[in-house]
């Protein structure tokens, strides 16, 4: 379950992303809502910006890709 403050102001940055990258499209973008706390199976593991929870608690559910489909008459060119 995610707290979601509709109010919150955030401005992206790298540093601030939860990924193995060292960069972001989004850069210096400010937003306006942002999730303050996510619980999983009842214990906190995000609150406000930090990490609480401890590797390995999560489970990594496999689904598949996601493919565009086009209405029904219409020609999709480029990628899926």
């Amino acid at each position: 379950m995610t707290r979601y403050d509709p109010e919150k102001d955030f401005t992206v940055t790298s540093q601030t992303m939860h990924f193995d990258c060292d960069h972001t499209i989004w850069e210096g973008v400010t937003f306006c809502g942002y999730p303050v706390k996510t619980y999983l199976r009842e214990r906190l593991i995000y609150d406000n910006g930090t990490f609480t929870g401890k590797p390995g608690m999560g489970k990594y559910i496999k689904r598949e890709p996601h493919v565009k489909k086009e209405p029904a008459g219409e020609e999709h060119i480029g990628r899926n």
